[in-house]
């Protein structure tokens, strides 16, 4: 009795010494766990049984009313006064474990028993215990993240779980394994987890990933999402370029504050410095000190995503902290527990600045809408058949040089091309996924000198072999195959606005046709337009897209040959259509079509058949590249002799198909 005393003496000075307020006293026995633990071996008072895993375990019903949140439901429903309870727990080591927990107030935790409990303690409605081990479980992934998420025991765990576990790791973790994880979740049970794909994906820094990374996640295999539900391909990529396209902005933004502030420094320096006939010289961490203030970027900018984006797109964010690494303890009283690149997207505001509508190669004679400022310009060919390489054709001196693209930059096959303002912009295109073509609303701009494709604003259709143009300030795109269709969907890109819009569809389907410009006026020629090989999927009508009234009409006069995969281009007035394909064979005839009289006549035919090759007219002579193989790569026609003529072509390797534009 005396040592009672004396303990219960200790409790009242320890507490009436921490108490705010003195005038009262909080009586809280340390030993009050040890008492409740001594009844657990003790059958006196035991009132019920609780049957689990094939065991039967003889408790108080009040003690696990106490603590275990299931029991407490159970037992205060009047109507239950059963002497034995059976629960849904597999594992009677488990249940004992519960059991003891509600004893003595601890329970320990291991990589062992983790998942176990995490699921029992779900079932049993013990919120701190679920709590910490889902704690726990996330720190074994912080240890070693690409091992653990392997395990089907976390391929099991619910969103939830995912959701805190990708939020509290992302900024330790790489963000390719992230993703890849995340997506290893979805395809583990996609028919649970498809209404949480776009949430779970949107919790991923996707700036971080280039296309190719996002692609090889969702078309892992054939069971991936990606080949289940391609408009989910289609979002994750779209949220990826909005990501980009922002912190691209917010850098650029911070660059020029950043600028303007030390141009308003080196003004004040340089004015105190005159006084004293000093000459300042300033290198203040910029690429090239002859650029302008306004597109100047620090070398050692940290791109890293800002807090107000991160949260827009995925919401606050909490991280799990005082962990024991390997083994949890949980107690009553106590539980003791990267950057953008920023050379990865086009800088936009850079991009289109100062636009200006587009100049003609000669009166009346435009050529695929392309600006022409040089005297001297040049071919840039782009193989249609998964190239890095860019070929660069100068036609004056009948020379060759090439661009390699990086190792990790897109491959893609299939995709149109035009160019604009100096620029080559690409559209569209598939590439192969696991023997499968994944088809894309993918576009990108390179710019000479940079030698990098980067993203733009993906289209609204996913398309292949279709026809691109550029007018005024919009680039078109036209028709093409979908990978379930030929569509004769039309879309436009503003270049000002930076976005997409679907305008007036063709009369025809269409796919792989020749698309040029003349007088403001945009000509879809040709293409394939059912999928067959019957004589009449070829196409050999034109149809017209006027600007002023905005709907397309078919041109009453035919082409005299029905082919698709043709090339054309306008040169003195005239639209140029030459070769194609109308199965079995590559196509050299060549058909002239004058706008004004709207009629068609027969030049003189190429010396080889070509398919999927690129036309332009230049210097006053038509320039015809790829579509063939060996000496009559490149040919050239001379409208004045009506004859068409072979370059020789010295050490340039390519594939057959290409596409392109002149620069």
């Amino acid at each position: 009795m005396a040592n009672t005393e004396t303990s219960t003496s200790q409790n009242l000075i320890k507490n009436e010494n921490n108490s705010e307020n003195n005038t009262n006293l909080l009586i809280k026995p340390t030993d009050h766990f040890t008492s409740l633990r001594d009844f657990m071996f003790c059958e006196h008072l035991k009132d019920v049984s609780i049957k689990a895993g094939g065991r039967i375990f003889r408790v108080h019903k009040l003690i696990l009313a106490n603590s275990i949140g299931y029991f407490d439901e159970l037992f205060r429903s009047a109507q239950d006064n059963e002497s034995e309870v059976e629960v849904d727990i597999d594992d009677p080591e488990i249940m004992n474990t519960f059991i003891t927990y509600a004893y003595t107030g601890e329970m320990k935790v291991n990589e062992n028993n983790a998942f176990s409990i995490l699921k029992a303690a779900a079932i049993l409605k013990t919120n701190r215990v679920h709590d910490s081990c889902r704690v726990f479980l996330i720190e074994l992934m912080r240890n070693d993240f690409e091992n653990t998420t392997l395990k089907k025991e976390y391929l099991d765990l619910d969103y939830e779980f995912w959701k805190t576990a990708i939020l509290s790791l992302q900024a330790e973790v790489s963000t390719k394994l992230i993703f890849n994880a995340a997506t290893r979740w979805i395809n583990h049970n996609y028919d649970q987890r498809n209404t949480q794909v776009l949430n779970l994906l949107n919790l991923v820094p996707l700036s971080d990933l280039s296309s190719d990374d996002i692609d090889g996640f969702l078309f892992q295999d054939e069971y991936s999402i990606g080949f289940k539900h391609k408009e989910i391909v289609f979002e994750v990529h779209s949220r990826r370029f909005q990501l980009v396209k922002q912190l691209s902005l917010t850098n650029r933004n911070s660059a020029e504050a950043n600028a303007q502030s030390e141009s308003s420094t080196n003004n004040l320096n340089v004015e105190n410095s005159a006084n004293r006939g000093e000459h300042l010289e300033h290198d203040v961490g910029y690429q090239s000190s002859g650029e302008s203030s306004r597109d100047r970027v620090p070398r050692n900018t940290m791109t890293r995503i800002p807090e107000e984006i991160v949260n827009n797109l995925q919401g606050n964010t909490t991280t799990t902290s005082d962990i024991v690494k390997t083994e949890l303890l949980i107690n009553d009283d106590v539980i003791t527990e990267n950057s953008l690149d920023q050379n990865s997207s086009e800088n936009e505001a850079d991009e289109y600045s100062n636009i200006a509508p587009i100049a003609d190669d000669a009166p009346g004679s435009p050529t695929l809408g392309i600006s022409l400022n040089n005297n001297s310009r040049k071919i840039y060919v782009l193989s249609l058949e998964q190239s890095r390489v860019i070929e660069i054709y100068e036609p004056e001196t009948n020379t060759w040089s090439s661009i390699q693209m990086a190792e990790n930059e897109n491959m893609l096959n299939w995709f149109s091309c035009t160019g604009y303002k100096g620029k080559l912009y690409k559209f569209g295109g598939f590439k192969v996924m696991r023997r499968s073509e994944l088809h894309l609303w993918s576009v990108a701009v390179f710019k000479p000198g940079r030698n990098a494709w980067n993203e733009l604003q993906p289209m609204i259709i996913k398309r292949r072999e279709s026809g691109a143009v550029s007018l005024n300030t919009y680039l078109y795109v036209c028709g093409g195959w979908t990978g379930d269709e030929i569509t004769n969907s039309v879309e436009r890109y503003s270049v000002s606005r930076r976005a997409w819009e679907l305008i007036s569809p063709m009369r025809e389907r269409r796919c792989a046709p020749a698309v040029v410009v003349f007088e403001d006026c945009i000509y879809a020629i040709g293409g394939v337009g059912r999928r067959t090989r019957s004589d009449d999927v070829y196409l050999d009508t034109v149809e017209v897209y006027n600007l002023r009234t905005q709907e397309w009409t078919i041109l009453p006069a035919r082409m005299k040959t029905k082919r698709s995969s043709c090339a054309a281009a306008v040169l003195n007035g005239k639209i140029y259509v030459c070769g194609g394909w109308h199965h079995p064979n590559a196509l050299n005839v060549v058909e002239m079509f004058d706008p004004r009289l709207r009629t068609w006549s027969t030049v003189e035919s190429m010396n080889k058949g070509r398919k999927q090759f690129l036309v332009v007219a230049y210097l006053g002579k038509l320039w015809a590249i790829g579509g063939a193989r060996g000496e009559a790569w490149v040919e050239v026609y001379d409208p004045r002799e009506n004859r068409w003529s072979c370059r020789e072509r010295r050490g340039v390797n390519t594939n057959i198909h290409v596409t392109g534009s002149l620069l």
